[in-house]
């Protein structure tokens, strides 16, 4: 058969340990066909995640992948290697780019966070709750793809400069068991980003609790910044910090096509997110925004209607006693409502847009309890008509009065708060183009990489 060219390389599905089996025809053995045809057989795999391979030729309703079988490693070196094995026999053949550290290559990691789940926001805590899909892939070197080969239990494998991830903002992580190949190994031999470079790939779903600052002045109408911070670190002798290239893995920080939002008062905005370097730590940051409509309505208006109820002291009550009974109950309502906000709320050293409308109301009660004070301590008669005969009593007067700075009141803090919202918006700022957002996520950065001495103890910064 005459020689094919290679298809060239293009994005596709290819299972997460998806096995190569031989033919079993005569054609190869016979030598007749120098270039032995493997079938490819993709298995089940999760549907979020790509990976480059060849494009493969259909023959009798067959795939194959036509590529002569130049290997990478010394015919001795290839029969230490398991020849029944299909899967190291396609790994053999394919022709790697090894990271080389006497040419001084640098030790690339190939990262991506795929949030998955998010629930359990907490303002009292500043905490927030993620499941994540970590994907992590290091350029191994000759060395550790022939020991990966040669390893007859590829469940005891483990590349010598794997890098590992440690989430560095958390209060409580807990990862499941990675996803193992058929073989049983957590480590995948991919190429990642169809350079013919060979990564070690690991893939494993958390469960972590970040803790996070919330910016709460502008609060109800306020936009969160939530940032999940890792380190990057692994086992050796070196106690120094050293530097690692970076590579973010399709974009570096996704959401899942099945992402589940959290049923609470928060919006996930999922075109606003980064995955950059900080201080040597990688950062990934998610945009929520919080839904106010719950706190207009059941805070804002029912505080309004608990505190315009204190302008009846003018109209309905007779005696200095009845006033005062009533402004107090109206008193107490408003600041029972503060308490309850707070229950809400962190402890924090500022007053948020909220607080300042609790106060306000409770403010605008007390500022009407001291005028009845006033009248019964002067002795003003409220039933005169200072306008004449025809004109509105004092009492009415006096009610519109309040009832006019109650206008003012709601007002001013209408004018706030729609210049809070507009601030809070522009945190979202606009989502880029999906050409520049792509590019821009796709940029490789450098990070720190703390060691770990022989006592597996981390030292980090």
């Amino acid at each position: 058969m005459a020689s094919s060219i290679p298809e060239p390389r293009q994005e596709q599905h290819v299972a997460p340990g998806s096995k190569w089996r031989e033919r079993s025809s005569g054609n190869a053995s016979s030598g007749k066909d120098p270039q032995k045809k493997i079938p490819l057989v993709q298995k089940a795999r999760h549907p979020a995640y790509y990976y480059p391979a060849e494009q493969p030729k259909q023959e009798n309703g067959q795939h194959y992948y036509s590529e002569k079988p130049k290997g990478t490693m010394k015919r001795s070196q290839q029969n230490s290697a398991d020849p029944d094995d299909p899967m190291i026999t396609s790994l053999i053949r394919k022709q790697w780019i090894f990271r080389d550290p006497a040419a001084d290559d640098p030790l690339e990691i190939a990262l991506q966070f795929k949030s998955m789940a998010l629930s359990n926001i907490s303002n009292t805590q500043q905490t927030f709750t993620m499941t994540v899909m970590e994907d992590v892939a290091v350029w191994i070197t000759r060395e550790e793809f022939e020991a990966f080969c040669r390893c007859p239990d590829k469940q005891d494998f483990k590349p010598h400069h794997f890098v590992n991830t440690y989430v560095y903002n958390s209060s409580e992580t807990q990862w499941h068991e990675p996803h193992r190949t058929l073989e049983g190994s957590p480590y995948h031999i991919r190429d990642i980003f169809g350079d013919n470079k060979c990564w070690a790939f690991r893939q494993r779903q958390g469960k972590i609790v970040f803790h996070s600052p919330f910016d709460l002045h502008n609060f109800p109408f306020d936009v969160q910044d939530l940032t999940c911070k890792f380190a990057l670190y692994t086992y050796s002798n070196c106690s120094t910090v050293k530097r690692v290239l970076v590579r973010p893995m399709y974009g570096g920080t996704t959401f899942s096509r099945l992402f589940v939002d959290p049923n609470d008062e928060y919006k996930v905005h999922r075109e606003h997110r980064t995955f950059f370097e900080s201080k040597g730590y990688v950062c990934c940051t998610y945009k929520f925004s919080r839904e106010w409509i719950y706190y207009f309505w059941k805070v804002m208006v029912v505080l309004s209607i608990v505190t315009l109820t204190s302008l009846a002291s003018f109209v309905s009550f007779g005696s200095y006693l009845e006033q005062i009974t009533h402004l107090s109950t109206v008193l107490l309502t408003d600041m029972a409502y503060l308490f309850t906000i707070q229950s809400h709320m962190p402890t924090l050293r500022y007053l948020t847009l909220l607080d300042w409308w609790v106060f306000g109301n409770i403010f605008y009660v007390f500022v009407m309890f001291m005028e009845v004070t006033l009248i019964e301590k002067l002795e003003i008669d409220m039933e005169q008509r200072p306008g004449g005969q025809d004109g509105l009593r004092l009492m009415s007067i006096v009610f519109l009065a309040n009832l006019a700075c109650w206008a003012i009141l709601v007002f001013i803090f209408v004018m706030i708060a729609v210049r809070a919202r507009q601030k809070e918006r522009k945190k979202l700022g606009n989502p880029a183009k999906e050409d520049d957002w792509m590019k821009e996520e796709h940029e490789p950065f450098e990070c720190n990489l703390f060691g770990g001495g022989s006592d597996m103890a981390l030292m980090l910064g």
